[in-house]
């Protein structure tokens, strides 16, 4: 499969790929050379979602041992990695909680970034917009220009012009 996103995190040593059919792997050793380092053994660990969702963008955080993992449907889950590439899933991120269907509503997770203290995540949604969340999953911020989809849930959005 076409690998779609390969990010490399130089504090833990791991290579994280997002391959073009929905799936995810985490990389450790593999021979691979970089900065003057190479490394030796080889490990690999397949990163499965729950409920076998398609997963369709991928982050590690730079500083702590955590992994974001973006659906099709519009969850991101996060994990704890390990040492030896096991990973514990910790919580789902979402937006059900203020008026968006998952899938219908909020479309795909296009892209997730991590801050460079490992202490929020940004994850930016094909038709809702984009939030901040921290990595403990609170929600931080969220902007979107398109309709809301619960007026009662909803936070208001306000533009602002420079001068």
């Amino acid at each position: 499969a076409r690998v779609r996103l390969l990010q490399y995190c130089a504090s833990k040593r791991l290579m994280l790929m997002l391959l073009a059919n929905g799936t995810c792997a985490l990389a450790s050793g593999m021979g691979l050379r970089v900065n003057s380092k190479t490394f030796t053994s080889a490990s690999l660990c397949w990163v499965l979602p729950p409920r076998s969702e398609v997963i369709t963008a991928c982050a590690l955080s730079p500083l702590s041992h955590m992994l974001a993992v973006g659906t099709q449907c519009g969850h991101v889950h996060l994990y704890a990695v390990h040492a030896d590439l096991s990973y514990l899933k910790l919580r789902t991120l979402s937006l059900s909680e203020w008026g968006y269907t998952m899938g219908s509503d909020s479309g795909s997770v296009a892209t997730i970034q991590w801050t460079g203290d490992s202490k929020a995540l940004a994850v930016l949604w094909q038709k809702a917009g984009l939030s901040v969340w921290s990595a403990f999953g609170c929600r931080l911020m969220y902007y979107s220009e398109g309709k809301r989809r619960n007026a009662a849930a909803a936070t208001t959005t306000t533009t602002m012009n420079p001068q």
